[in-house]
C-alpha cells in the first residue's frame, strides 16, 4: 500500500491556525493593516451619524479597498466574493462580510480621501523598500544601481515623484467604473 500524508479536508482543528503563521509576517495584508492603523481617519468618520443602521467601520473598508487596489482589483462585486474566499481579505475585514453595495458606496463617498490615503500608502511602501504594491518576482536578473552620494533625492525630486504617483493613481481611478451596474430580480429573471 502506498505511503501518503494523511489527507482529510473535513478534519476540524482543535486550535485554529493563526493568520500570521499561515500567511507569514511579511505578507502585504499586514503592511496595509499597519499603514491604515497609523492614519488619521477623521475625514472618513465625519460623514457618519449615530442614528440608523450600524455601518461598517471606515478602517475595515479602507483596508480591504487598499489591499484590493494593490492586487489590481477594482470591482466591488469581485471584492465581496474575495472577502469570503481570501484569507488575507478576511483578516483585514475582521471576519465581517460587507456586500458590494456597502463597498461601492464607501468608495464613491470617499473618493478623494481614498486617493490621498492610497498615495500615502504607496509612498510608505516605497520608503520601506517595497517599490510598489503587488507581487514582484525577479528571476536571476541583474539590475544596475547607482549608489553614489550625489544620487540622493532632493526635496524637489521627491515632490515631483509624489505628483507623478498621484497622477498615475488618478488615471487608474478614472478607469474604474463610476457606478457598477446593479442587477435586480424581476419576477423570473435578473435584469440590469
Amino acid at each position: 500500500m502506498p505511503n501518503f500524508y494523511e489527507y482529510n479536508p473535513e478534519q476540524a482543528y482543535l486550535l485554529p491556525p493563526n493568520v500570521r503563521e499561515v500567511l507569514g509576517e511579511e505578507h502585504l495584508c499586514f503592511f496595509v493593516h499597519r499603514a491604515v492603523e497609523k492614519l488619521n481617519l477623521e475625514a472618513f468618520v465625519e460623514g457618519y451619524s449615530e442614528e440608523g443602521h450600524p455601518a461598517y467601520h471606515p478602517a475595515l473598508l479602507l483596508k480591504v479597498w487598499l489591499y484590493a487596489y494593490a492586487l489590481g482589483m477594482t470591482s466591488s462585486r469581485r471584492l465581496e466574493e474575495r472577502i469570503v474566499e481570501d484569507l488575507a481579505l478576511r483578516y483585514l475585514a475582521g471576519g465581517a462580510q460587507p456586500d458590494y453595495w456597502a463597498l461601492n458606496d464607501f468608495r464613491r463617498r470617499h473618493k478623494s480621501a481614498m486617493n490621498t490615503v492610497f498615495t500615502q500608502v504607496v509612498e510608505l511602501a516605497r520608503s520601506v523598500g517595497m517599490g510598489r504594491l503587488g507581487h514582484v518576482a525577479i528571476d536571476s536578473t541583474r539590475i544596475a544601481a547607482n549608489a553614489a552620494a550625489d544620487s540622493a533625492e532632493t526635496e524637489e525630486k521627491l515632490r515631483a515623484e509624489r505628483v507623478k504617483i498621484r497622477k498615475q493613481i488618478r488615471r487608474w481611478q478614472r478607469r474604474i467604473p463610476t457606478k457598477e451596474r446593479e442587477r435586480r430580480w424581476h419576477g423570473r429573471r435578473w435584469k440590469n
